[in-house]
């Protein structure tokens, strides 16, 4: 699992776009089939975040911000809200470092950073790596049992 600069994740699978270019040569159903799996598969990670997320700001608006994609190599969570980096990592504390409101204190949520998205993710990941190891398997089995 990456981390990117925005309030997002990416999961990945290494060999994961050769296994999706075979599928595809085989059955054109296939790769569809098994890309809405891994985003189920992935599922408990955002369901988590946006709990998380809801506990910490109770407007919901963080909560309601983020959102999982298909990608062509896994799935990608995140978030559009612009602050989602300070919810997530800023320590109490923390100030303004550039623009008008430089040196000023940035409201920065209760409890111990990573907050939300990356904290789901860190909870999660052994289950969602078994979920997809698991899908994986199926997904062959089908395929040599037709």
């Amino acid at each position: 699992m990456a981390f990117t600069h925005g309030g997002g994740v990416r999961i990945e699978a290494k060999g994961l776009q050769e296994t999706i270019k075979a599928l595809r040569s085989i059955n054109k159903e296939l790769p569809r089939e098994f890309k809405k799996g891994l985003k189920q598969d992935a599922k408990p990670i955002i369901t988590d975040a946006r709990n998380n997320a809801q506990s910490i700001a109770r407007t919901g608006a963080y909560a309601s911000s983020m959102a999982m994609r298909t990608i062509s190599n896994g799935i990608r969570i995140q978030s559009t809200d612009p602050g989602a980096g300070t919810i997530e990592f800023a320590n109490a504390g923390a100030v303004y470092l550039s623009g008008r409101r430089r040196g000023l204190p940035v409201g920065v949520p209760q409890g111990n950073p990573p907050r939300a998205l990356v904290r789901a993710v860190l909870d999660n990941e052994d289950a969602v790596v078994d979920a997809v190891e698991t899908r994986i398997e199926q997904t062959i089995r089908k395929y040599l049992n037709g």
